[in-house]
């Protein structure tokens, strides 16, 4: 969904235990909202929400309830306030709400709006599907009053290429606006009118999935598929991180002020202020969004509920150890991730793995058993040479049997 991709996946938790400097973890089997995919998180009117794949939810005193009226049962892929709204980006357009309790139309009926992003009296809105060439960056002045340009225009009159835009950042600061899409990487306009233009020089993938900016200072990030990155004013360069080949999913602004990552592989980073990043939190699920707490601490939205890093006691159950029912998972390679070559996603080659991953069968040589190997050395074959080996093998097998029934006819002749 939205620009957090591994909610068309499995959950992924990596190791054994939860590591959290700050705090203790929330147990695995108590995980609020467990079952759910977290995509969005806000703080609105003094609580918070959660939207899912099945829905918003809200924080009632150490619980969290469902919010009904239209946006019940929607996939919720983004939230954003502004202007005294909380605005809700689903799979059937956009909804607003003053209290989070009622719930109106906000425009772009019936598309399924993948991100949002707000400043000041700018909302941008990015749409699309993983499946299809339907991706478009729409504006509005009015808080979803009206939306520029028209549901319907050809995302190539904008420059954009067609696929999902899966973030969106508004403009601000002087960064202008920013989307980013599964698969034809990152585009700017000055205005997020129109008149977008190419912006992936430096990317080593076509996948980005988040922005972060530091309004005041000029300073951008963009999370991908294939590590972070940083904004100079022309070009992208690579972060340096911790994770080798990161999938940067969600980025936000930590209790510091300063940038929080979150990655596929169920882990949380921070910035420090020396520039190095740190892990908060590993072992997690897939983790989808990320919210700091005006208390603190860092609320986690992932692939099977939240989790909580140095929170409020009032925001998550009671701190507790991992309870390790779910199973350990490994981490793809990104040729070999949900999409990679269905949805437009970068492949090996295009990511810096090598051309020789290009393809399903390099895949699988680049790291991916085939199913029932086990893992083993034989995974570095291709698949296609273990299918003409085998059928080399039945042909020599037929061809010997042949020749000693020939031998045995000419015997008792």
């Amino acid at each position: 969904m939205r620009r957090r991709l591994a909610s068309l996946v499995p959950a992924a938790v990596l190791g054994g235990s939860l590591v959290l400097p700050l705090a203790a973890a929330v147990p695995a089997a108590a995980a609020p909202l467990a079952g759910s995919s977290v995509l969005s998180l806000a703080s609105f009117g003094g609580r918070l929400y959660a939207g899912t794949d099945s829905g918003l939810q809200v924080q009632s005193g150490r619980q969290w309830v469902p919010v009904g009226g239209p946006v019940a049962g929607r996939e919720v892929n983004a939230l954003a306030a502004g202007g005294g709204w909380l605005l809700a980006a689903t799979d059937a357009g956009v909804l607003r709400s003053q209290d989070g309790v009622a719930w109106s139309a906000a425009g772009l009926n019936g598309e399924r709006v993948a991100s949002l992003g707000a400043a000041g009296g700018a909302l941008l809105a990015g749409s699309g599907t993983d499946s299809t060439k339907t991706g478009i960056v729409q504006r509005s002045d009015d808080l979803g009053g009206s939306w520029s340009p028209a549901a319907g225009t050809a995302p190539l009159l904008l420059g954009l290429s067609g696929d999902m835009v899966q973030a969106v950042l508004a403009p601000q600061g002087g960064l202008g606006a920013w989307a980013g899409t599964g698969g034809g990487g990152a585009f700017h306009s000055a205005d997020g009118r129109g008149s977008w233009s190419a912006a992936s020089a430096g990317m080593a993938s076509s996948w980005v999935t988040s922005f972060w900016s530091q309004p005041g200072t000029g300073r951008l990030l963009a999370g991908t598929d294939d590590g972070l990155y940083s904004w100079s004013g022309s070009a992208w360069s690579a972060v340096a991180f911790p994770q080798q080949d990161p999938w940067v999913q969600a980025l936000a602004t930590g209790p510091d002020g300063r940038p929080l990552a979150g990655t596929y592989d169920g882990a949380v980073f921070a910035q420090d202020a020396a520039g190095h990043w740190t892990s908060m939190a590993s072992g997690l699920p897939s983790v989808l969004s990320l919210l700091a707490l005006s208390g603190g601490g860092v609320l986690v939205g992932t692939s099977d509920g939240l989790a909580c890093i140095a929170c409020p006691s009032g925001v998550a159950p009671a701190p507790g150890q991992p309870s390790g029912a779910r199973p350990a998972a490994s981490l793809p390679p990104p040729a070999a991730r949900a999409g990679a070559t269905a949805a437009g996603r970068p492949t090996a080659g295009a990511s810096g793995l090598g051309a020789a991953a290009s393809s399903p069968d390099a895949a699988l040589g680049a790291g991916a058993a085939p199913a029932g190997t086990g893992g083993s050395a034989a995974a570095g074959v291709p698949a296609r040479w273990w299918i003409a080996g085998g059928l080399v093998a039945l042909s020599a097998l037929l061809f010997a049997a042949g020749q000693v029934r020939a031998r045995r006819r000419r015997g008792s002749s």
